[in-house]
């Protein structure tokens, strides 16, 4: 098993939902409503003792509830540039002249593949931005 492969299957795992920082004791809870300590399902409470440690906590509550969102959306990302390159591999394998009609048909459909694998990159980027960005 790959190192994609055992992050989605720690994701598979882990509570579904968004997961949302709530209350003065940093809890992270998932839920899809707002975030409210009193809805949703306990995921954690970070504690930090030492100086400083309430700013530290809120730092680690935050990283805790944006990551169950990002690394699925990473993932993806992630893979959708794997795919895009694949795709442009095979068209410079390709990229010679095309003889014969079968061969136009071939260099169309590398090209389609490449322009779909380039529109999930940004798609997945697109995702990733929205997911960091709450």
């Amino acid at each position: 098993m790959n190192v994609i492969d055992k992050l989605k299957e720690l994701c598979s795992k882990a509570t579904p939902g968004n997961w949302f920082v709530a209350g003065p004791t940093h809890l992270v809870i998932a839920t899809r409503l707002q975030p409210d300590p009193h809805n949703g399902k306990r995921i954690a409470t970070t504690i930090v003792e030492d100086v400083g440690g309430k700013v530290q906590a809120e730092y680690n509550a935050a990283f805790i509830a944006c990551a169950r969102t990002a690394l699925p959306a990473l993932i993806e990302y992630v893979e959708a540039l794997e795919w895009k390159r694949e795709c442009w591999e095979m068209l410079h394998l390709h990229n010679q002249k095309p003889v014969g009609p079968r061969s136009y048909t071939i260099w169309g459909s590398i090209d389609m593949i490449c322009v779909t694998a380039t529109a999930a990159v940004e798609a997945a980027r697109a995702k990733l931005e929205e997911c960091v960005a709450r």
